[in-house]
């Protein structure tokens, strides 16, 4: 960690993490941390040490949490597993700081052996989700949709492709990923998404776009 001067090093965490959140003034790793015979999907840090949260299911697989963000009160965590402290939670779950539960309903993907949700972010009211999948709760959904609290609405990007980081910058939202079309329009690796529809960002980025973010009113990609 950085305490503004210089870098101090924390406990050691069992695997490298993929991700991080803050919920309830407390930070969180995300990943998929192995300790004694259990896998779990995040560690929370006590202020001295990683404590394990969120018990996955080690008969999926590389199971694990990868993203997550605060959503009416509640942290909304998306990844790659199916059950969470042995409750049937696959791909998208709730955490509200003492319990877990599903998040709105199943994610499917016919061209993978198992979808990934590689991103989950809120903004303007609604949670945007990306990832590798076709399907969200029933409804069909390339790649992208967004929950307004009550329903999903499709952000289709594409078929076969990988959406990772959704960033909201200057009243849209932009998705960067490995694609070079997006719902119909040229976009090279990071797209941007007005009133549902979406639109290329110049000559885009070479190869991969993995993530992103708002820095001083500029839209930053790498």
């Amino acid at each position: 960690r950085h305490d503004g001067y210089s870098w101090v090093p924390t406990d050691t965490l069992p695997s490298p993490p993929l991700g991080f959140c803050t919920f309830n003034n407390d930070l969180y790793a995300l990943g998929g941390f192995n300790i004694d015979t259990c896998r779990y999907g995040m560690m929370k840090w006590t202020g001295s040490s990683w404590m394990p949260v969120g018990k996955l299911s080690t008969s999926f697989g590389y199971s694990y949490m990868k993203t997550a963000t605060v959503f009416n009160g509640q942290m909304i965590i998306g990844g790659r597993f199916m059950s969470v402290n042995g409750i049937n939670i696959e791909y998208l779950a709730k955490w509200d700081g003492v319990n877990w539960s599903a998040f709105s309903g199943s994610v499917l993907c016919s061209w993978q052996s198992q979808p990934s949700i590689n991103d989950v972010y809120a903004s303007g009211g609604y949670v945007y989700i990306s990832g590798v999948f076709d399907q969200v709760c029933g409804q069909v959904a390339f790649c992208c949709a967004k929950w307004n609290g009550m329903s999903w609405t499709p952000l289709n990007i594409g078929i076969g492709i990988y959406a990772n980081k959704c960033t909201s910058y200057s009243s849209s939202v932009y998705v960067a990923g490995g694609f070079s079309n997006a719902g119909g329009a040229t976009s090279q690796a990071i797209a941007q998404n007005v009133g549902g529809g979406w639109q290329s960002v110049g000559n885009g980025a070479k190869i991969f776009g993995q993530t992103s973010a708002v820095y001083q009113g500029k839209l930053y990609v790498a």
